[in-house]
């Protein structure tokens, strides 16, 4: 069984910074050509109608993070995630719709206090300015409330279907 004892902890030798991040990202264009790929498959399922394009969805919903996690790129990233999800559809599209859930909540929050801030401060000079505001305001809260779930469930599967475990994660986390 991979994993720590308890009250262990790994010996990180190396500390996150965000030149790091980007390169394993977006390194030699893997993440955008398996974007790329993606939409490409997504936009065939959806004119195939709605159905198969919702299937595609649930299948290839980790090939982004098997590329940037994994090194997977293009057609082998949708691949994995098909493998990854296998016997677990349901449970993940559940989640990712809970997830959903509470980012919509979220932004209906944050619409319904910008709008109230608007008609207490009626501070109408700068429409244009406020606007864009509020959608950096949007993407800066929701990016992370629909990617990190998403990471966390992946890894889910990894661990259920492989015993993948911390000192592993650890490991692969090494660049």
């Amino acid at each position: 069984m991979h994993g720590l004892d308890r009250g262990e902890r790994p010996e990180i030798l190396i500390k996150p910074n965000l030149r790091r991040a980007y390169r394993r990202g977006f390194g030699n264009g893997r993440l955008l050509k398996t974007y790329f790929t993606l939409v490409l498959f997504l936009m065939l399922g959806f004119a195939l109608l709605v159905v198969p394009g919702l299937v595609m969805v649930v299948w290839y919903m980790f090939a982004l993070p098997a590329t940037v996690l994994e090194q997977y790129t293009g057609r082998a990233a949708l691949k994995r995630s098909r493998e990854l999800g296998r016997g677990f559809y349901w449970r993940n599209v559940g989640i990712v719709l809970v997830d959903w859930l509470v980012v919509i909540g979220v932004l209906l929050v944050a619409v319904i206090v910008l709008v109230l801030l608007e008609l207490l401060t009626l501070a109408g000079n700068f429409p244009l300015l406020e606007g864009l505001l509020g959608v950096a305001l949007a993407i800066a809260v929701l990016g992370p409330l629909t990617s990190i779930p998403l990471i966390l469930l992946y890894y889910d599967m990894r661990a259920r279907k492989e015993g993948y475990g911390a000192a592993q994660l650890v490991e692969d986390l090494k660049i």
